[in-house]
């Protein structure tokens, strides 16, 4: 029965955004017995469960390393605050302008708790980036 019901589970949770049952699958059950899954699937699992760690809330980030618009790198780890908002977009995105308005707004809010927020565009074109940046400014970190 365990050898049957762990991998179903494994593979139930694997497309969820259920992370913290997926970790507990693999930390509490599957590392004990890796035998259940072949040896390319554990090691894809556990690759997997590497990243979830790594990116739950409350841990370090990545350090991203990123271009401004006046062409000038910034990193994220050289960002001093307690608190990061770190957002990833593309100017093709449908509803970015009005995710712009709201991130301006919540920005102007926490501005007193230190609040900085990261944003990395994920577009190919820089001048379409630009482009859309002098259409919709921001007062925060924009990198691509």
């Amino acid at each position: 029965m365990y050898n049957y019901v762990l991998p179903l589970l494994i593979n139930l949770y694997e497309k969820t955004q259920l992370e913290e049952v997926y970790l507990k699958l693999y930390e509490d059950y599957l590392v004990k017995k890796p035998s259940v899954v072949s040896t390319e699937k554990f090691a894809e699992i556990t690759k997997k469960t590497e990243i979830i760690k790594n990116l739950k809330p409350g841990t370090i980030a990545p350090n991203i390393v990123g271009i401004d618009s006046t062409g000038k790198e910034i990193t994220l780890s050289s960002i001093k605050s307690n608190i990061i908002l770190l957002m990833l977009w593309s100017s093709n995105t449908k509803h970015i302008t009005e995710t712009f308005k709201q991130l301006t707004e919540i920005n102007y809010k926490y501005k007193e708790f230190g609040i900085k927020i990261f944003a990395v565009s994920l577009d190919t074109n820089i001048t379409k980036w630009k482009t859309f940046l002098t259409k919709q400014p921001c007062n925060w970190i924009n990198v691509i």
